[in-house]
């Protein structure tokens, strides 16, 4: 009789410690803006490019919205094209991360208008670029569509270590130019991080 208790007993011990083992860690929502976000001293996280955009979302509103220095064609609103932003780190991410947040809060103003087929590269929307070849050839009197603006820019990381701390830098660089090839508009955003040195793989 003891014996089968005992058998028991540990057999529920063993499948607890199975189930136990074999669970999956449990997952949490965050808000997007909470400082309990993980942040990594050797690559760029989410709220580093949440950051670095509203920065300079803001310099182009208070320095070129607001002060109307922005102009489109034949008095329509301004044009913005996304020409190429560099990614020279050491991780590799898709820089819309930064620019798509960019365009939205541009959009957003009303001040601005935005191009998926006007890009540097592949278009963004080939069906609309289709849309709108077809529409300039069949009409033959209307001047084709151009961007007025082009946003260019490069990401630089710069790393630093001492016997038990590393840091990294992260410089955002974006510059808006006019159809002549002249800056509007330049900013440079810092994000500089730190952390300790682990005792290995470091």
């Amino acid at each position: 009789m003891f014996k089968s208790i005992l058998t028991i007993a540990l057999t529920g011990t063993c499948v607890a410690l199975l189930t136990t083992g074999c669970s999956s860690p449990k997952t949490q929502y965050v808000d997007s803006d909470s400082s309990r976000l993980i942040a990594n001293v050797d690559e760029i996280n989410i709220q580093d490019f949440a950051r670095a955009a509203d920065e300079m979302v803001q310099s182009i509103i208070e320095n070129c919205i607001s002060t109307g220095s922005l102009k489109g064609t034949n008095g329509e609103k301004p044009i913005l094209a996304i020409s190429r932003i560099v990614n020279n780190t050491s991780t590799q991410f898709d820089t819309d991360l930064l620019v798509k947040r960019i365009r939205t809060e541009l959009l957003r103003t009303g001040k601005v208008l935005t191009t998926t087929t006007l890009n540097l590269g592949v278009s963004e929307d080939p069906l609309a670029k289709e849309a709108m070849l077809m529409e300039e050839a069949l009409a033959e009197d209307q001047a084709p569509l151009v961007h007025n603006y082009t946003l260019s820019g490069k990401i630089i990381e710069v790393t630093t270590r001492t016997s038990n701390l590393r840091q990294s830098t992260y410089e955002f660089h974006l510059t808006l130019s006019d159809r002549r090839g002249l800056n509007v508009w330049e900013e440079i955003k810092n994000i500089t991080k730190q952390g300790k040195k682990p005792s290995v793989g470091f």
